[in-house]
């Protein structure tokens, strides 16, 4: 008895370890969460634009602190609001970042590494009434963010919705990485089908736990 007690814990024990995946530091993903490619996310993205961060601000408020950054835009590369046109087509070329730290729970993006200043991205936003923005966290502990180059301002050129992006300013450095030509719709990359396999992974393993302790309860 105690050694099938003992082998049916060890075999629950694993079973428990890989929905453990699922949870990560801290990180409660929402129920039904499935992961999404990079086309998925920037399909769902409201707005995604191509520049160089500039640097942060400290903020406090009702001894809250915060951290809000600024970033040079070079161009929109997609934007599905109109609201949004007026600041991202600014005099400035400067848009303010609001509350990028304390960063969200489940966020992928670290700000001191991926968005340090001087670095050169690629990022999903969303505007805000006051003009600002804030990161768009299109899907949890997945990037709403990605490294400049070539290949990834070629593919959210593609994608369905970034028909329409234009450029707000030409690079004043010297190096490779160009705004990309607004691609025609009849070229646009879909939205692919979300994966399901993750919910389906929980949903077997709530199973096979059931399995498991009605054997217990009837030994």
């Amino acid at each position: 008895m105690k050694t099938m007690l003992s082998s049916m814990l060890s075999v629950v024990l694993l079973a428990c370890g890989c929905f453990v995946s699922l949870v990560t530091s801290g990180c409660v993903k929402t129920r039904g969460w499935t992961p999404m490619t990079a086309v998925e996310r920037i399909y769902k993205a409201q707005v995604v634009v191509y520049g160089k961060m500039l640097g942060s601000i400290e903020m406090e408020a009702s001894g809250f602190y915060r951290t809000d950054m600024y970033m040079h835009i070079y161009c929109v590369l997609k934007t599905t609001d109109n609201k949004c046109l007026a600041p991202l087509k600014g005099t400035s070329k400067k848009v303010l970042i609001e509350m990028v730290k304390p960063a969200l729970e489940c966020s992928k993006i670290q700000p001191d590494i991926d968005m340090s200043a001087g670095k050169e991205v690629i990022l999903f936003l969303q505007c805000l009434d006051n003009g600002h923005f804030k990161i768009h966290e299109v899907n949890q502990a997945e990037k709403s963010l990605f490294a400049a180059s070539n290949t990834t301002l070629g593919l959210v050129s593609r994608v369905c919705g970034s028909h329409k992006g234009f450029l707000v300013s030409q690079r004043t450095v010297e190096k490779d990485f160009k705004c990309p030509t607004p691609a025609s719709e009849n070229v646009c990359i879909g939205r692919a089908p979300l994966r399901h396999y993750a919910r389906h992974d929980i949903l077997a393993l709530m199973v096979f736990l059931g399995f498991l302790i009605k054997q217990i309860l009837h030994t």
